[in-house]
């Protein structure tokens, strides 16, 4: 973000970008039109070359950015803290990343947090104690389980554990340390039927437009974890134009776009 504001202000300007699915579960590049075989979507992406700007079609999106207490920014598309971290942790050391399975990998990971949360098995099942204040509210205490913020759509298996009230670009899910009926509501919420999940029972969900969090453990973005830096807030950054190689229309470039 800090490079392209820059690129912006001296009158350049940035050209779409596309998301290769190169890593683990690449997350990213599913949410953004560009899963598959990393084979696939190179060669898509090299195809662009040779046709014009109206061929591409493009997803405007902000990444999320977030700014620790000493001023300190980072970007990416996912922010998780508590069971996340612990999940992704166990995916590194007793999976080792799944053993090349992706996205099915990082769903056994979530099967055995889910476990540990519904045993009561530390460490997921830990309570992660938070100072949380959505948009301009005041920050309240609160001990969780979970805690996500994102701008994305889907999450690895196409996974969407997003409701609730608000008009705000971005999606704010926790649930509270010791949920009741964890079990029986899983499924609603992994499908984010917030219908069936009750805020008395320790789901909640929300749309803000930025969320500030004071935590004294790890937290992630898009799978990497960094140490606790106290205060963070969590805004959309500037939108970007990604491009989509999976043949999926959103819309089409505009005759000014660059490759």
């Amino acid at each position: 973000d800090e490079v392209s504001e820059r690129v912006t202000a001296a009158g350049g300007r940035i050209p779409p970008l596309a998301i290769l699915p190169a890593g683990s579960t690449n997350m990213s590049a599913h949410d953004l039109g560009c899963g598959g075989r990393l084979a696939d979507r190179l060669a898509a992406l090299l195809a662009l070359r040779d046709r014009p700007p109206s061929a591409w079609t493009l997803e405007r999106r902000p990444p999320l950015r977030v700014t620790d207490a000493r001023g300190r920014a980072r970007s990416g598309f996912f922010f998780g803290a508590g069971t996340i971290v612990r999940g992704i942790r166990y995916w590194h050391e007793a999976l080792a990343h799944g053993g090349g399975a992706g996205e099915w990998g990082a769903g056994a990971a979530l099967a055995r947090v889910a476990w540990g949360i519904a045993r009561r098995q530390p460490p997921f099942a830990d309570a992660l104690s938070v100072g949380l204040a959505l948009d301009d509210g005041p920050p309240e205490p609160r001990d969780l389980s979970f805690l996500l913020v994102t701008g994305m759509r889907r999450l690895f298996l196409g996974i969407r554990p997003f409701w609730g009230p608000g008009e705000g670009p971005l999606a704010c899910t926790w649930v509270d340390h010791r949920p009741k009926g964890f079990v029986r509501h899983f499924p609603a919420l992994l499908r984010g039927r917030g219908e069936a999940l009750a805020e008395a029972d320790g789901y909640h969900g929300r749309r803000p437009a930025r969320v500030a969090v004071e935590l004294e453990e790890s937290w992630v973005i898009d799978g990497e974890i960094f140490p606790a830096a106290g205060r963070l807030h969590v805004a959309p950054g500037t939108p970007r134009d990604f491009l989509r190689l999976d043949g999926t229309p959103a819309r089409p470039a505009a005759a000014g776009d660059a490759p």
